[in-house]
């Protein structure tokens, strides 16, 4: 797998992890923020998006369900 280059990229590998390996996001955050060179603005944005797709899952899923050619329960939701 390539290395994330941008900060969405790496809070979408995060969200990933969280959700294929049930983690904990608080643990995977802290240490892709110990391993990385982020200014301060995009270790805020990294933050956000982790934890803020996280905590509106169930309203994304609702959102998006529409748009899905699959069921969002079938695809680990």
């Amino acid at each position: 797998m390539k290395k994330p280059e941008t900060v969405r990229e790496m809070a979408l590998d995060l969200i990933e992890k969280i959700e294929n390996n049930q983690s904990f996001s608080h643990l995977l955050i802290n240490d892709a923020l110990k391993k990385s060179d982020l200014n301060p603005m995009d270790r805020a944005l990294l933050t956000e998006l982790v934890y803020g797709t996280t905590q509106r899952r169930i309203t994304l899923d609702f959102y998006l369900a529409p748009f899905l050619k699959k069921n969002t329960r079938k695809l680990g939701a």
